[in-house]
């Protein structure tokens, strides 16, 4: 829900008309306004967006089956891991912050226990699940199995490997290059604060630190080295400078 919604009372009636009538109170029209409206149609795209997460993962878990899983669907499985890691990574901060609010009420209690065993709970459900399945189905983790990041990939139209997909795989190798460190760092586990009053600033941290961890945990499945020619590149540019 990124963008506002807003029906302007002149409008109000026309799309009030084609809309469900509210069941809790009697039907009248006084009560006609658009933030009723504005409200009726944030729950159908709730739950357009619940039907339409349902059916990308259910996709998703159709193209990393063992027997469809093909090297011309990777780029496709790839692309909806990282949507996924995104999405949890979304919902983790979202909860943390539901979590916080509530310990800071005293509706909850063991700040550091509750907390972890949410954003761990997501992982374990979701990610660690379509993680393993992915790895399974293309074997990137055995030598000889499908892994582009590790070993790169070369055009070939007939095999279906288009540019396309050489180009992504190119793209992500030359970004995991440039900020290896930064992947390394994101991809640690997060600490939880434990006192009450530090709660709520300890949120703000973590939602810096849970941005782009689990795509940075998933990126570091692949096995990706840096190259020798550039590593050899470096020490002899030392040993020149000396």
């Amino acid at each position: 829900m990124s963008h506002l919604i807003i029906i302007e009372p002149s409008s109000a009636s026309q799309v009030f008309a084609k809309l469900q009538r509210p069941h809790v109170l009697p039907y009248n029209e006084r009560i006609l306004s658009s933030n009723i409206i504005n409200l009726q149609l944030k729950c159908e795209m709730i739950a357009l967006l619940r039907e339409t997460t349902a059916q990308v993962l259910s996709g998703l878990d159709c193209i990393l089956e063992g027997t469809r899983a093909k090297q011309t669907t990777w780029s496709t499985a790839f692309c909806l891991m990282i949507v996924v890691c995104s999405c949890i990574e979304a919902v983790e901060i979202a909860t943390d912050a539901t979590i916080v609010v509530k310990m800071q009420k005293a509706e909850m209690t063991t700040a550091d226990t509750s907390r972890a065993k949410h954003c761990q709970e997501l992982e374990q459900v979701v990610f660690d699940y379509f993680k393993a399945v992915f790895m399974y189905a293309y074997k990137s983790q055995r030598n000889g199995g499908f892994n582009p990041i590790r070993d790169g990939l070369e055009l070939n139209e007939e095999k279906g490997i288009t540019l396309p997909m050489v180009e992504l795989v190119q793209d992500v190798r030359r970004i995991i290059e440039e900020h290896e460190d930064d992947i390394n760092d994101r991809a640690k586990d997060p600490e939880f604060e434990t006192e009450p009053a530090k709660l709520l600033e300890d949120h703000w941290r973590l939602r810096k630190q849970l941005l782009g961890r689990l795509l940075s945990k998933f990126l570091k499945e692949f096995g990706w080295q840096r190259p020798q020619s550039t590593e050899k590149g470096a020490v002899v540019a030392m040993n020149a400078s000396d």
